[in-house]
């Protein structure tokens, strides 16, 4: 008869067998803690749309100037986004890449081999397609002619923006946008264009802007923030589909100059993804130096919505009609 294998309490069990099995149990319960909290429902569902925020909360401006831009877990469905007269118009703009930084305590060289970082590769992130370089192109805000209120137009500026970082007016084959929901957004790109996308989808989670002034001059400032995940879709190696998921915040400060000229900064806040998180967020199995580790509700918490990358350009607007 063949001997049985020791429990996980038998003394012949080694320390590292019974380490490994602690930690497999760990993982188990682990994903039933997040299986869970991904299933809570969002605090809009659960208290009604008007739920609004603590009024000792930071201000847009405050965490921008800390760069305190967590990605929060529970938001409310935003509306669309609406922006000051003072940008109503046809703007000539001019992005220019002003720096990076990687302010988590996740090691640097894991992060930069990790694809899903948004910035990392070319299309990444839609509004900035190539995040290293400087680029023209134009910027539209119109005026609604039911509500009277200025917004984006979202087809017309995405479609200029990745035309011009691509170099080829034709690259965007067409961009879906309705305004009646107007957090998803669906740009195709024509084929050969790039090998990191075919179609891009675009899903926003969050939005909020503060209408202030400027500290010195008191020049009107405009400051406004959208968390978007973004999914590229395409064909890699054998005309096999791939699936790329990103998730950003951006966030954007328009000073007005002159009625001609706006000046402008974009703070672009890269995330990792929750299952990406789980592999930074153990920590080494006690008396173990390497090898299993066991997984931390709260390294996984902060490395889910932590900021990982900080991207900041600089954005000039001048008028053209």
């Amino acid at each position: 008869m063949a001997a049985s294998s020791p429990s996980p309490s038998s003394p012949k069990q080694s320390r590292t067998e019974r380490s490994l099995a602690a930690s497999n149990s760990s993982r188990r319960s682990f994903a039933k803690i997040l299986i869970l909290l991904s299933s809570i429902p969002p605090l809009n569902y659960l208290y009604g749309p008007n739920l609004e925020a603590s009024a000792s909360s930071p201000s847009l401006q405050e965490r921008l100037e800390t760069k305190s831009l967590e990605k929060s877990v529970f938001n409310r469905v935003p509306g669309e986004q609406e922006y000051p007269n003072w940008m109503e118009g046809t703007w000539k703009a001019r992005t220019t890449f002003a720096g990076y930084e990687f302010p988590s305590r996740i090691p640097k060289e894991q992060l930069v081999r990790d694809v899903s970082i948004p910035g990392f590769q070319k299309l990444s992130v839609a509004y900035i397609p190539d995040i290293g370089s400087d680029h023209d192109y134009s910027l539209r805000y119109i005026r609604d002619p039911i509500t009277k209120k200025i917004i984006a137009d979202t087809p017309s500026n995405l479609k200029s923006i990745i035309d011009s970082y691509t170099s080829n007016p034709d690259s965007v084959k067409s961009v879906q946008y309705d305004r009646k929901n107007p957090n998803r957004c669906t740009i195709e790109l024509q084929q050969e264009v790039t090998r990191n996308a075919q179609r891009i989808e675009l899903f926003t989670n969050a939005r909020e802007s503060q209408l202030t002034t400027t500290k010195e001059r008191q020049d009107p400032l405009f400051i406004t923030s959208e968390t978007i995940r973004q999914v590229n879709l395409g064909y890699g190696e054998y005309k096999r589909s791939k699936e790329l998921v990103l998730d950003y915040q951006l966030v954007y400060t328009f000073t007005k100059v002159d009625a001609g000229h706006i000046n402008a900064t974009i703070s672009t806040v890269g995330y990792v993804q929750p299952n990406e998180a789980m592999m930074y967020s153990g920590a080494p199995m006690a008396g173990m130096n390497s090898g299993p580790v066991r997984p931390d509700i709260t390294r996984l918490y902060n490395a889910a919505t932590f900021p990982v990358v900080f991207y900041s350009h600089t954005l000039t607007l001048e008028r053209c009609d």
